[in-house]
């Protein structure tokens, strides 16, 4: 009798057992995915969007118990979603942006309480057979701003091999350019055509007032322009001299040489950080500040030589033994995370390698640099985050996020090209400019495989959900099934 009674109450008791072991894990949270992206709402809830491989994309308000509050799917192809006047906007075109010359794109607005539709609208549209690059700011939220500019590459549904530096050039060479301001209706205001540089597009971003700042590339100078929000006619323009071979011109969307970060406070200022080869040949970062209101520009350089790699690599001092070294060796380095927040500017870049084969090509992403300055351009600080991160088929991403002047870092480290993928936090203190942490997360009842999303990963105020990719088809390579993990900082 004791012992079937022994043996009914852990029957009984094991379902709970294993739902409290994967009480911090839900698995086949999504399928056939394509591309992640999260924005925080607040601190207790943030808004996931998941774009599929079949013409959709998924909008999902999951709170800080990673209880999904809500699940609303559209039609269409989703580029980015925001903030807005108290609820979530999202941009996103009404086809693939390769399978024809239909450049169509549409403005979604949800309330980020129940996931329901509120308004939307057709905000753009073009039968031009040139491709559109559309961008979308909200600020802080107070706002909706829309760029698109039209480029000089083709619309095709495959491209060849041949001429790619030809295609980026192409990319990057803008036809036409247009701003214009949505209102809580979804509807256009306050058109802009903002003047087009005899140069290369660089980056434009928007400050918290809606001002926007455009920079290009024209021969040795880089020129960056301040429209005032509602305003057609730049303020003035502010420019800084490079050597003219310096900026690659294989960049694209993925390897970022310039970003821009307006001011948190002041509408009149803005930092830029940029990445070019000097005169010795060896990569250099120039960070520096743009004032509109006295048209003063201030800079601070670092080269990067092999004496300066070997000092930043015997430098680092690890928090974490099970964690490597952190290998800063590359010489192709692109900008990671730029943000100007509480009087701190932090600036991230990391080295890059590529490798190629007649079945594609294959970035592996090595340490990340964080540079601390004072809004005066004073270094601060500057830290290594260990990071080895490569897949055959996907590009992986580290997610940033800084709250309570601590920058968090989620990262993935590979063991080795198509072996399994590891999870690190780093927690860096923005005063200090030391480590406070750094973790491997447990990968208890998540695939060894599987990859993180640094772009979805859920930030809130005691603990972070981070998105699990695993591959599943070696057809369709590039889509995903998606495993949620909740983690305390």
């Amino acid at each position: 009798m004791h012992k079937t009674l022994t043996t009914l109450f852990f029957i009984l008791l094991l379902p709970i057992l294993v739902f409290a072991q994967d009480d911090n894990v839900v698995k086949d949270f999504a399928k056939r995915a394509v591309d992640l992206q999260s924005v925080q709402i607040n601190e207790h809830l943030n808004v996931l969007q998941i774009t599929y491989y079949d013409d959709a994309f998924e909008l999902v308000g999951i709170n800080d118990q990673m209880q999904t509050v809500w699940r609303s799917t559209f039609k269409g192809h989703p580029f980015q979603t925001a903030k807005f006047k108290g609820n979530v906007v999202t941009l996103a075109s009404t086809e693939d942006d390769l399978k024809g010359p239909n450049n169509t794109y549409m403005a979604l607005l949800v309330d980020y309480a129940t996931g329901k539709l509120i308004a939307q609208n057709q905000i753009f549209t073009d039968q031009d057979t040139y491709k559109e690059f559309p961008e979308m700011s909200t600020g802080n939220g107070s706002f909706c701003e829309v760029v698109i500019r039209q480029s000089l590459l083709e619309r095709k549904r495959f491209y060849s091999a041949f001429g790619f530096n030809k295609k980026l050039q192409e990319q990057k060479t803008i036809a036409n350019l247009q701003a214009f301001e949505l209102n809580e209706k979804l509807e256009i205001v306050n058109n802009l055509k903002p003047e087009i540089d005899p140069g290369m597009f660089l980056t434009s971003a928007f400050n918290n007032n809606g001002d926007i700042f455009i920079s290009w590339l024209d021969g040795a100078t880089i020129n960056v322009y301040r429209y005032p929000k509602e305003k057609s006619v730049s303020s003035k323009k502010l420019s800084i001299d490079i050597p003219a071979e310096s900026i690659e011109i294989e960049q694209n969307d993925d390897h970022h040489i310039m970003t821009l970060i307006p001011d948190e406070k002041d509408k009149n200022k803005v930092y830029y950080a940029v990445i070019y080869k000097n005169a010795n040949k060896n990569p250099e970062l120039n960070v520096g500040k743009f004032d509109f209101t006295n048209g003063k520009e201030s800079s601070a350089k670092e080269e990067f030589n092999k004496k300066e790699a070997k000092r930043l690599k015997k430098s680092y001092i690890g928090v974490n033994k099970k964690i490597d070294d952190a290998d800063f060796s590359s010489f192709q380095l692109e900008l990671k995370y730029a943000k100007e927040m509480n009087g701190k500017l932090v600036v991230a870049l990391a080295s890059y390698s590529m490798y190629t084969s007649t079945k594609g090509s294959v970035t592996i992403d090595y340490a990340a640099l964080i540079n601390g300055y004072d809004l005066d351009l004073n270094q601060k600080f500057q830290q290594l985050m260990p990071i080895k991160s490569s897949n055959p088929f996907i590009k992986l991403y580290s997610g940033y996020y800084i709250a309570n002047d601590k920058l968090n870092i989620l990262s993935n480290y590979t063991s080795s090209m198509m072996n399994g993928h590891y999870q690190a936090l780093g927690v860096l203190d923005l005063n200090t400019g030391t480590w406070d942490k750094m973790d491997i997360l447990s990968k208890k009842h998540v695939n060894n495989g599987d990859f993180a999303d640094g772009r979805g990963v859920m930030w809130f105020g005691n603990s972070y959900i981070v998105p699990y990719c695993n591959p599943k088809s070696w057809v369709n390579y590039n889509t995903f099934e998606v495993t949620l993990q909740q983690n305390q900082y």
